[in-house]
């Protein structure tokens, strides 16, 4: 699963194809969480680096194992020339 940590005002502008908006400044974001399979494999992304590696270690915390953060973000993600939607 692709998990886009940033604001719904961002994710409605442009997000990685097939990305679950799950907004890490949200208040309900540990919440939300809970609904989460800890056994499945997530490849985490903000704007640029910063929320998601927060929402990375939140979730690791929380017992998720297969956790991969998108270095760089949505931006290196452009950068290198692939699919956003929008």
């Amino acid at each position: 699963m692709i998990l886009d940590v940033r604001t719904p005002g961002e994710y409605a502008a442009e997000r990685i194809v097939g990305a679950v908006l799950l907004d890490y400044r949200s208040p309900s974001f540990r919440r939300e969480l809970a609904n989460l399979a800890r056994d499945a494999t997530y490849l985490v992304y903000c704007r640029s680096g910063n929320r998601s590696a927060g929402a990375v270690e939140v979730m690791a915390q929380r017992g998720f194992t297969r956790i991969y953060e998108l270095a760089g973000g949505i931006l290196a993600w452009k950068r290198a020339g692939l699919p956003v939607e929008g």
